[in-house]
């Protein structure tokens, strides 16, 4: 039973690392673009994709933990 809590997390960790890496570039190319725009309307919308931006790493970061902790409950609990 514990086996599969630990692919789980596996898979958890997994994806959500994957995910982070690209929510990782998306916030720094707009963090770089708000530098170099002159529009207000474009740093407008940029400031919105930074928010989902920002919310996508929040919780990529927290699936990275829950999958961590499954990992560590398989490996401990599971002999």
């Amino acid at each position: 039973m514990l086996i599969i809590l630990e692919i789980l997390g596996f898979l958890i960790c997994l994806n959500s690392g994957i995910r982070l890496l690209f929510a990782v570039s998306v916030y720094a190319g707009l963090k770089g673009a708000n530098k170099w725009t002159a529009q207000g309307e474009q740093v407008e919308i940029n400031n919105v994709n930074l928010k989902k931006a920002v919310n996508t790493l929040r919780t990529n970061a927290i699936l990275l933990v829950v999958g961590g902790i499954l990992i560590f409950i398989g490996e401990n609990y599971s002999h």
